[in-house]
């Protein structure tokens, strides 16, 4: 790929093409998964972080913090 000139703006292509299948997912299970306002915080939450975050440990921090937010959060 590195030699192929032609090819170079194919990855541009392969993102482009997976933004639309991650945004419908994330509606989708916002609408199943979202019942409740602290749910429906933890999720814009996590999208920010996730979106701000460029580590390796943002998706394995997300969760962990989710999770304690739910155990803190529940009645």
């Amino acid at each position: 790929m590195v030699v192929q000139p032609r090819l170079h703006g194919s990855p541009d292509g392969v993102t482009a093409g997976v933004v639309g299948p991650i945004a419908t997912t994330a509606v989708a299970l916002f609408r199943v998964g979202v019942g409740s306002s602290m749910a429906a915080a933890t999720f814009g939450l996590s999208l920010v972080v996730l979106y701000a975050w460029k580590a390796k440990a943002a998706a394995a921090a997300v969760v962990l913090g989710a999770g304690l937010l739910g155990m803190v959060g529940r009645p």
